[in-house]
């Protein structure tokens, strides 16, 4: 099927009003005033709230989806093998809604190469490198005729932080191998009764991971539920668990798929980075 060109840049970018807004800048700094909540395991870090990263996270009373999702913390059936690392995100905000858990793998590696200042972009820079990303090389012009605004400082701020350069008039993304640490995304509705509505969410989740999973505890009766998860392309796992009970159909597992795998790039990093330079103050 053709799309119009104009209607899929809108949609990957997701511009609202059609202009990019200014990065809020966070120097490393200004850690100390970062507000992060978090619980640290030896095999994941869970963050439930970094709000001066751009992580916006909704507060939900105690119910019985809430106690689900801790009992299945509690021993997280997923693991990572060094040099990677596993961040779980809680109820995250997103364009999308607010999954329950968001668990993304990624290559520690890959970012001790990243310049500190990288802290200071924005979900509309990371959109613009998704762009560049996907259809580059784009000259300056062009990238103006999908966003309808002037973007040189933004693509300078990018160019600063070794994201984009410009080659020959083109506007061109540095390779992922360099920038894009994820290696996985694995994304968790749960419910313990309407299943059929965490089938729904869970769907709405595959924009930006193609493991996105429902979590049900063991009383639901599974064959119904895995025959709807089956059509939607949902994966289904029950609580308690070490594998799943079906597996998310898609052998392509690769990242970045959205800007939204960009987001939890920066998050990712963001908060670990926080987190260890915090510790190591404290040993010091």
């Amino acid at each position: 099927m053709l799309y119009n060109s104009t209607w899929v840049l809108t949609l990957l970018l997701d511009v609202r009003g059609g202009r990019m807004k200014s990065a809020n800048t966070l120097p490393l700094s200004s850690k100390k005033r970062a507000i992060i909540k978090s619980h640290h395991s030896k095999r994941f870090e869970l963050i439930t709230r970094a709000k001066n990263f751009g992580v916006r996270s909704r507060r939900t009373p105690k119910g019985p989806e809430t106690k689900l999702v801790e009992k299945f913390l509690l021993d997280l059936p997923l693991d990572a093998k060094q040099p990677h690392r596993i961040t779980v995100f809680k109820e995250p905000k997103l364009q999308s809604g607010f999954p329950d858990l968001v668990a993304v793998f990624w290559h520690e590696p890959t970012t001790m190469r990243w310049d500190p200042i990288r802290t200071g972009i924005s979900g509309d820079d990371v959109r613009l490198v998704h762009l560049l990303t996907n259809f580059g090389p784009l000259s300056e012009d062009r990238i103006e005729y999908f966003l309808h605004q002037r973007v040189q400082k933004y693509l300078d701020r990018l160019s600063d932080v070794g994201l984009v350069y410009k080659r020959r008039g083109m506007w061109r993304a540095f390779s992922l191998r360099e920038t894009f640490a994820v290696r996985r995304i694995v994304a968790f509705e749960a419910k313990v009764s309407n299943w059929r509505n965490a089938i729904d969410q869970a769907a709405l989740n595959k924009w930006f991971t193609p493991e996105s999973y429902i979590l049900i505890p063991q009383a639901l009766r599974e064959n119904n539920i895995l025959e709807a998860a089956r059509k939607a392309s949902i994966g289904v796992w029950v609580v308690g668990d070490p594998r799943p009970r079906l597996d998310c159909p898609s052998d392509d597992t690769r990242q970045p798929i959205s800007y939204a795998s960009w987001l939890f790039n920066e998050w990712s990093w963001r908060c670990a980075r926080v987190k260890d330079q915090t510790s190591k103050e404290a040993r010091a």
